[in-house]
């Protein structure tokens, strides 16, 4: 009954193994022939059922080309990619006159920003950490919201009001409030 590949398939020899055994309902179980099957695949992963490829992502960078000082939203890039090793397939680069129908969509408040496609979802772990970046929408799309999260010192523009942010910068980092 797999589902998901690739997988692993371990002989009931791993009984001889009590602490692996103990841990092993946390990413999987055994049949009752004893074999130890994988379940909890790490993505991207092969859907057996769908028959489609899970866990590829593409990322659409919103920015605004007259915003010179924001900070570049490609960052997210090497976040994702990097950092949590999130299989990005595609990029697109959007310029926030050209957005307006997604600034609308995900009532988008501040650019740059960066949506991710629904396969992120693909990612547990993600989705357990992204309420402290962004939102994950009703359609499944990840929206970065909280341009804090990248540190104190990103400029972006409020969409809101219309102005650009740019946190003041004591010494060593530290913003200045």
């Amino acid at each position: 009954n797999i589902k998901k590949v690739p997988t692993l398939l371990l002989s009931k020899d791993l009984e001889d193994y009590p602490d692996i055994v103990k841990s092993w309902n946390s990413v999987g179980g055994q049949e009752s022939d004893g074999v130890f099957v994988l379940r909890k695949t790490q993505a991207p992963y092969k859907n057996l059922e769908t028959d489609k490829v899970n866990g590829l992502v593409e990322l659409t960078y919103i920015m605004d080309k007259s915003c010179l000082k924001c900070y570049d939203a490609k960052i997210h890039k090497e976040i994702l990619g990097d950092r949590f090793n999130i299989k990005i397939v595609k990029e697109n680069a959007i310029d926030l006159a050209d957005a307006e129908d997604l600034i609308e969509k995900y009532n988008i408040v501040s650019v740059p920003t960066v949506i991710m496609s629904k396969d992120a979802g693909a990612y547990d772990f993600l989705k357990g950490v992204w309420e402290q970046a962004g939102t994950i929408e009703k359609d499944g799309t990840f929206v970065f919201r909280n341009i804090e999260a990248l540190g104190p010192t990103m400029v972006y523009k409020n969409l809101k009001t219309g102005k650009i942010i740019e946190p003041a910068v004591a010494s060593e980092g530290e913003v200045k409030k």
